[in-house]
């Protein structure tokens, strides 16, 4: 996974994007049309990006919307959200922050 800053800029030609190694003391949550950062706290690690999978065409085939997990910046794996089996399939997932 990769994480791409696009600096403040006025105009197209003039932007930057710079691919960042560690977010720090922060948590990024992605999900489907949005994304949020956050401080982490006893349940939200930090330097980690929680991510849903965001094809819900996908969620009502056979093995569709598993891309989903917890990717740490590291040591640049991946886990899943929790332990046990997963009743994901039945609806795209949503961030309760």
């Amino acid at each position: 996974m990769e994480l791409q800053n696009l600096d403040d800029c006025l105009e197209i030609p003039s932007c930057n994007l710079t691919i960042e190694n560690n977010i720090g003391n922060q948590a990024i949550f992605v999900g489907r049309n949005t994304s949020v950062s956050i401080s982490p706290s006893e349940t939200v690690r930090p330097n980690c990006i929680y991510f849903t999978d965001d094809r819900t065409d996908c969620y009502h085939r056979v093995g569709g919307g598993h891309d989903m997990g917890i990717f740490s910046m590291e040591d640049q794996t991946i886990e899943p959200h929790f332990p046990g089996k997963s009743i994901h399939f039945i609806s795209p997932p949503l961030w309760y922050i």
